[in-house]
């Protein structure tokens, strides 16, 4: 482990790669940095470091996608964004896996559109963030079915988990620990989310699709290259952010802590901690299914702290 300091409110741990933890594509993504030192890799770090600034809006988020957002789907300038994968596309699959009170209230004859629409409603009155995603392909959105499966039956998956969230300072900052019952839990609820969402016809690429019809200006359009293997994804690493910036850098995986915590208050409900606590290892558990799916094995994973 590394630790890097460069102002007191700054600092940098380098926490392994994915194929350390079990997870990454070996026909994934890859990353520059696999075969650089330590020393190489701290280097990097530090540099990501510089990267960090306050977000411009708060009312949408962008996906983990490092690729260079060009403007938005409304032809309005890029922001800096809080960012979380795929946007608002998982709201609905982290809900279900949740047992959020919000799924209480879906008919039994609601249409997934309807409750994709209930949920994301729900989730902008709580914390603000409107329906977001991306142009250009999003895995997280595209692949969601794999990845419900993912959670559901590769344990590598909530054994990190777990592991993240035992880290002191992630422990510290989400302000809750993981609970094996809990997790057990979204382990179940993720396997029953993907039967519903392939019996109802989940489409990724339609979500996206949504959103540009109802709220463009909430849509980046990514930098995408149509003759390459992976369309121009160049991820070096997966940072894991804690605190209230944002990177400001291409081509790194970025996950905002924060926002994955909002949206876990927001399902926890009446349930208070013990909702809170299923709500963000089921956002966790997402993010490292994506991590499973895109990235290689080789990809360093980071985290960045910035109070």
């Amino acid at each position: 482990m590394i630790d890097i300091e460069t102002e007191p409110k700054y600092r940098a741990t380098y926490l392994g790669r994915f194929g350390d933890f079990g997870l990454g594509n070996p026909d994934g993504i890859p990353s520059e940095l696999e075969d650089l030192s330590d020393q190489e890799i701290e280097a990097y770090a530090n540099e990501l470091l510089k990267k960090l600034k306050e977000p411009t809006k708060l009312n949408k988020l962008a996906c983990v996608d490092g690729r260079e957002t060009i403007e938005n789907a409304d032809g309005s300038p890029a922001d800096l964004l809080l960012q979380r994968v795929g946007g608002t596309s998982a709201n609905l699959s982290t809900a279900l896996n949740a047992d959020a009170s919000v799924i209480d209230t879906f008919s039994p004859t609601d249409t997934l559109g309807r409750k994709i629409n209930v949920v994301n409603a729900f989730v902008e009155r709580a914390t603000g963030f409107g329906p977001s995603a991306h142009l250009r392909g999003c895995g997280g959105a595209k692949n969601e079915i794999i990845h419900q499966w993912s959670i559901n039956q590769k344990p590598q998956i909530m054994d990190t988990t777990k592991a993240l969230m035992g880290i002191p300072q992630i422990n510290s900052y989400i302000g809750t620990s993981y609970d094996d019952d809990l997790g057990k839990r979204v382990v179940e609820n993720a396997g029953d989310t993907a039967i519903m969402l392939s019996g109802s016809g989940w489409d990724g690429n339609k979500f996206v699709e949504g959103v540009v019809e109802t709220n463009p200006g909430n849509v980046e359009d990514l930098k995408y290259d149509p003759d390459e293997k992976h369309h121009g994804h160049r991820e070096k690493a997966f940072a894991i952010i804690l605190g209230n910036q944002v990177l400001d850098e291409n081509d790194v995986f970025a996950w905002n802590v924060k926002a994955s915590m909002m949206i876990a208050q927001a399902y926890a409900g009446q349930r208070g901690k013990e909702g809170y606590t299923q709500a963000f290892i089921a956002e966790t558990a997402k993010h490292l299914a994506v991590g499973d799916d895109l990235p290689r094995p080789g990809t360093p994973v980071f985290l960045l702290e910035a109070y």
